[in-house]
């Protein structure tokens, strides 16, 4: 007689559970501008529009994000908390106090089971995009990491002198840590 060994995977819902802390925020852009970018963002990033700050003296733009009127959701500091609780997102700034809450809702679980989408449970107004996460579990070992992949979405830059439409293509890439 033999055994069998059968291997299912875990739930997502199971493994994104829990308290996350960003530890590191890399933010990926792409450019439609001939005059080369830079972002200069103090302590933070955001998925929202720019505004230009300067020029610099090799002639580069430097833009920061504008976050007048952003969403909780778009809005990355080192040591903000994103609290899962199944289909329930809770975010916290550093010092531990709700900016927002959002339902999650994971796409098809059999062919992206790391795809979900939000919906802020206030307002519910969907959030745009789609958001991927990874992590380094393996088997009954609870991940200690998790790679947030927040949507990729184009972005104006506005000026006094002159606005440029569509110019930045910008993801971000969120660490966390339990």
């Amino acid at each position: 007689m033999g055994c069998e060994k059968y291997l299912m995977e875990s739930d997502p819902k199971l493994n994104i559970n829990g308290v996350w802390k960003i530890s590191s925020i890399t933010p990926v852009l792409q450019s439609t501008m001939t005059t080369s970018i830079k972002v200069v963002n103090n302590d933070f990033y955001a998925q929202s529009p720019f505004y230009i700050v300067s020029y610099n003296n090799n002639n580069e733009m430097l833009i920061r994000n504008d976050t007048t009127k952003i969403k909780p959701c778009f809005f990355y500091k080192r040591g903000y908390i994103w609290e899962f609780d199944y289909h329930t997102l809770v975010l916290k700034n550093n010092v531990g106090q709700t900016l927002r809450e959002y339902k999650v809702w994971f796409r098809d679980t059999y062919y992206n089971p790391n795809d979900f989408y939000l919906e802020d449970k206030h307002t519910g107004e969907t959030i745009p995009g789609n958001w991927h996460f990874s992590q380094n579990g393996n088997g009954s070992n609870r991940a200690n990491d998790m790679i947030l992949t927040v949507p990729e979405i184009w972005f104006d830059i506005n000026g006094s002198d002159r606005s440029y439409q569509r110019a930045v293509n910008q993801s971000i890439i969120l660490n966390l840590v339990r």
